[in-house]
């Protein structure tokens, strides 16, 4: 092992000299100042005229032998290519490799003198960090991002000290663990009472009342949640528990009140302050004040196309409509030559589409508007959904109302990729396309930490047993899924097997609650929530906050990937009349 920093050393020196690094830098520094342009190389003899496909198939090769470490024989391949410019992609694989190389200061020093502006850059950068001797300079960062993903947070006023901090995380433990009242009485010994400030107490007292509920111990669910509810300022969530509580027990003006000052807490986000307004109309229904339950809808409907706002409308006007818009731009000549786009194209043709896509993301991080919607046409002619998704909504909020058009919602095609997949066959366009944009946001190559695979997530274990192929489930045969065409025809026979009457027969939110936690885990919340009829108050019960986040995404998902096909929106009508939708196809396929 010690030879081989040396060997890719010499390596560097034959493939990038001193004259080339500072000239590489140049061409980073000149693209970041410059705007975008985005040509898509013909990939034949030559691409772009500069690079065989010989070396691409040797990329492709490299690429393979050091996912396997294989150090050695990607050495000597390396010395074969007559281009360089996946280099740097070929060296970050390596250096960030876990456990079977170890990177040396001079290497990771040399990469982000030549390759700054590739994606990894800051992860080397963190790295060299932690390797840079002592008596030497710090190495120069990488470009700043001119955008970034950054979430607002709120100010840390809770939790202060590290005693604290103990008390919470212990608190963390025992609710997941779905042991509330043990935690109530950790809360209430006096020498933790003593350390905690009002609002900590009931911040905590909040996430115990979640538990009680989880546990049908409504009663007690909704007595926490309004002692705690008297720091709704801190913990927004209180009134939500409280009022969800009493609405299971019946409690109609007693939910209302929490679902009004959860409707008015401007400390909550948007989404849940939505929440809050369309349980407060349906808690008013059922009072029999109508006139005054549509105030609170038109409130739920104004805050965005999420899943609430989208049923809120229901309760509005039936007739749902979206104006489809487009943000991109035209592509300037002026800017046929920016590296990260070669690179791009050139990862994809040797088969590395994760690391072509995080080229793409790592441009748009640091493009101007007027760039992003430059690289936003690139994207839809070059068969990026996963990207044109992420640059989309960068651009623009992504949803606003036309309050002139009653419920008329302004959506951004590129958010809602539509693809031209072949093999749609079992299930409607609308829902594969739902699920894929929830599961993968159309990232052919994704992979959860649990292990679940390609487009439609699935995991290797269900894979096999859906195609009868025990070969799936085994390390050399998982990375088949990875395959579009496998993948999507696997995810739509498990969608078909999950509404078949041996399972949840047609049940359109329940087969999405499978697909998201498996039928078996279904099976024992139905069993727990016997006696919860009402299709959006058994949502709301899933213990799995994950699965109660995942229905309401797809759903919506659903209800807009349906009028942009010009199709109904049946299953929405239903769950707004507290009615279980079936899933009806309506895709023009001969059967």
């Amino acid at each position: 092992m010690s030879s081989t920093p040396r060997t890719l050393a010499a390596l560097l020196a034959l493939s990038v000299s001193v004259g080339a690094g500072m000239e590489t830098e140049a061409r980073a520094a000149q693209a970041l100042a410059s705007p975008i342009i985005m040509p898509r190389p013909a990939i034949d003899a030559n691409i772009d005229g500069t690079i065989k496909v010989s070396d691409i198939l040797i990329y492709k090769e490299i690429f393979a032998l050091q996912d396997n470490a294989n150090w050695g024989r990607a050495d000597r391949l390396i010395r074969k290519l007559d281009s360089t410019d996946l280099l740097g992609h070929v060296l970050f694989q390596r250096y960030i490799h876990p456990t079977a190389y170890r990177t040396r200061w001079t290497e990771l020093r040399d990469w982000l003198k030549n390759y700054a502006d590739q994606p990894g850059a800051w992860q080397i950068y963190k790295l060299a960090l932690k390797r840079k001797p002592s008596s030497i300079a710090l190495p120069k960062q990488p470009p700043e991002r001119i955008y970034h993903n950054a979430r607002a947070s709120a100010p840390a006023t809770l939790f202060t000290t590290r005693t604290k901090r103990r008390i919470k995380n212990h608190i963390y433990d025992l609710v997941q663990r779905e042991r509330p009242t043990q935690a109530l009485r950790y809360i209430n010994r006096r020498s933790n009472r003593n350390r905690l400030s009002r609002n900590e107490s009931n911040f905590l007292k909040s996430l115990i009342a979640r538990s009680y509920y989880i546990e049908r111990k409504v009663k007690q669910s909704l007595e926490l949640a309004e002692h705690a509810s008297e720091s709704r300022r801190v913990a927004p969530l209180a009134d939500w528990h409280a009022g969800l509580a009493a609405y299971r027990l019946e409690q109609m003006p007693r939910a209302l009140k929490h679902f009004q000052n959860l409707t008015y807490n401007p400390v909550a986000s948007a989404t849940l302050r939505a929440r809050g307004a369309f349980w407060a109309g349906r808690s008013l229904r059922n009072m029999g004040r109508v006139a005054e339950a549509e105030d609170y809808f038109r409130q739920a409907a104004s805050s965005g196309a999420h899943f609430y706002a989208l049923l809120a409308t229901q309760h509005i006007t039936p007739d749902f409509k979206v104006k489809w818009d487009n943000h991109s731009a035209p592509i300037d000549d002026l800017f046929l030559t920016h590296p990260a786009l070669r690179r791009a194209e050139l990862l994809r043709a040797a088969d590395q589409e994760n690391r072509a896509e995080a080229e793409l993301l790592y441009l748009q991080e640091r493009a101007s508007e007027g760039e992003a919607r430059a690289l936003l046409t690139y994207l839809e002619t070059h068969d990026y959904p996963a990207v044109q998704m992420t640059v989309s909504q960068r651009l623009n909020p992504p949803i606003r109302q036309n309050t002139q058009a009653g419920a008329q919602f302004v959506l951004y095609e590129n958010s809602y990729p539509a693809p031209d997949i072949v093999g749609i066959d079992r299930v409607d366009r609308a829902l594969l396309f739902a699920l894929i944009r929830q599961e993968s946001r159309f990232k052919t190559r994704a992979r959860s930490p649990a292990g679940a695979r390609g487009l439609m997530q699935i995991m290797p274990r269900t894979a096999a047993f859906i195609a009868n192929d025990r070969s799936l489930a085994k390390r050399k045969g998982r990375n088949q899924l990875l395959d579009a065409q496998l993948n999507i025809d696997l995810g739509q026979r498990y969608l078909v097997l999950l509404m078949g009457e041996n399972y949840f027969d047609g049940n359109l939110i329940l087969t999405l609650a499978a697909y998201n936690a498996g039928p078996g885990n279904l099976r024992r919340w139905r069993k727990e929530l016997a006696g919860v009829d009402d299709p959006l108050l058994f949502i709301e019960s899933i213990p799995a906050a994950e699965t109660r986040k995942y229905i309401h995404n797809v759903m919506a998902n659903l209800w807009i990937y349906r009028t942009r096909f010009n199709q109904e929106t049946p299953s929405r009508r239903l769950l707004a009349a507290e009615t279980w939708p079936p899933h009806k196809r309506q895709d023009n396929v001969s059967k």
